[in-house]
């Protein structure tokens, strides 16, 4: 009688540790796809000043896709972009455009692009001057 109470209580725990696992591990791959797009905005904010001339960021909800447009086209081409990771999505297409100062260019509203999986979201802002922020 002991050893099956003994099983059932380290069935218990272990079935609360995996779950503890796996919201651990959705935040991290949330964590990750967040900071893997404010990094391509602070390279894009950058090559913009470096290279003197705009750049624009492009997210592609329906695919997951985003990435800088390197070619000037107006799309992502296969060597262009990163996916998102299966759990996250994005809320809505975007396009952020930095101008050779490193700003958002004027015809370009503030983004707020939405990460988010089953559990959380976490929210990428851009500020007229460029700024980049993760909420």
């Amino acid at each position: 009688m002991e050893v099956v109470v003994s099983v059932l209580a380290a069935l218990i725990v272990c079935s609360i540790l995996l779950r503890l696992f796996n919201i651990a591990y959705s935040k991290y791959k949330l964590n990750m796809a967040t900071s893997s797009i404010a990094h391509e905005l602070e390279v894009a904010r950058a090559q913009a000043k470096e290279r003197r001339q705009n750049v624009s960021v492009i997210f592609n909800a329906k695919e997951g896709h985003f990435g800088m447009d390197r070619n000037g086209n107006g799309k992502l081409d296969y060597n262009e972009f990163e996916e998102l990771p299966e759990e996250a999505k994005l809320a809505g297409d975007a396009v952020v455009v930095f101008t050779k100062s490193g700003k958002l260019a004027s015809e370009s509203r503030q983004p707020r692009i939405v990460v988010s999986n089953t559990r959380d979201s976490r929210n990428v802002s851009v500020s007229s001057l460029g700024h980049i922020e993760i909420d």
